[in-house]
């Protein structure tokens, strides 16, 4: 090889390794092998203000996106991945690498409901869905989805409700420890339904409807004829997707099988039930 042709490849490689960044590699290799080849003649790279990047940093003391492997853990977890063109390793590596006018209105952080399986899948631990929070919280109000900022107005003034274990207690309690079918994976590691973080009410139906795909394989796989969900989204969410995909199954909210079990449920709250259900108690 010729010996500026190889200087060229081992510079490059050192780049490379700096920045991960596979467009370097794409503009420039072709100019390598060129025989009157002067590398300050044609790799010239100008910094670029990483003010995102560097924010998120400041904010937080698990934001330094520079320790980023790119070993694409985070995108294989995440079920919003390949929506709008994106994907949680791809939207880091543009931070990092100072694409901030792409990122500052970019739709995907609407997508995204931060059921945070990036960041508990990141072996570098990066809080990746603060990221997309700050970005979101840069939006100026008036241009963001209405759905969402009526969703996110109502939800900061409740007050939340109990925690996963407590719920399944009860659930179980209700419908007997013989008809609880669990979820894989399920608790932390469960896949969000999508109907979360405002995409529900963002107006990204299809974008929507491709992240619920993941949750609905996962109902399926269960074989269960009922879907328990304890908020109104993931109720709205999860029997969107069965009516949509013609899955056949029922979503039901969690109070309501508690007061069919305490036998004080009205003939007019029964929308949600079955067949096999719906008379239940009445007579």
């Amino acid at each position: 090889m010729h010996r500026k042709c190889h200087r060229g490849f081992k510079i490059l490689w050192q780049m490379y390794l700096s920045y991960g960044h596979q467009l370097i590699w794409e503009k420039h290799t072709q100019f390598f092998c060129k025989r009157n080849f002067t590398m300050l003649d044609r790799l010239n790279i100008t910094h670029q203000k990483t003010e995102i990047k560097d924010k998120v940093r400041e904010l937080l003391p698990d934001g330094n996106f520079n320790i980023c492997l790119t070993c694409g853990a985070c995108a294989s977890g995440c079920p919003a991945t390949a929506i709008l063109d994106m994907d949680p390793r791809k939207f880091v590596r543009m931070a990092t690498l100072g694409m901030d006018a792409e990122l500052e209105r970019n739709p995907w952080i609407w997508v995204c409901t931060m059921c945070k399986r990036c960041y508990d899948i990141c072996p570098m631990h990066l809080n990746i869905p603060q990221l997309i929070y700050y970005i979101r919280s840069q939006w100026p109000r008036e241009e963001r989805p209405k759905g969402i900022l009526g969703s996110c107005d109502h939800h900061l003034n409740s007050r939340g409700g109990a925690m996963a274990q407590d719920l399944r207690f009860v659930l179980k309690q209700v419908v007997g420890e013989d008809n609880f079918v669990d979820m894989t994976p399920n608790l932390s590691n469960n896949f969000c339904c999508g109907g979360g973080g405002g995409s529900l009410q963002s107006g990204l139906n299809n974008e929507r409807h491709t992240y619920g795909n993941v949750k609905l394989n996962q109902i399926m796989a269960t074989g269960a004829d009922y879907v328990v969900t304890p908020c109104h989204n993931c109720h709205a969410q999860i029997e969107d997707l069965s009516h949509h995909f013609k899955a056949g199954y029922q979503t039901v909210h969690l109070w309501t099988l508690i007061c069919l079990s305490m036998e004080m449920l009205g003939e007019n709250e029964r929308t949600y039930l079955g067949p096999d259900l719906a008379d239940y108690g009445l007579e």
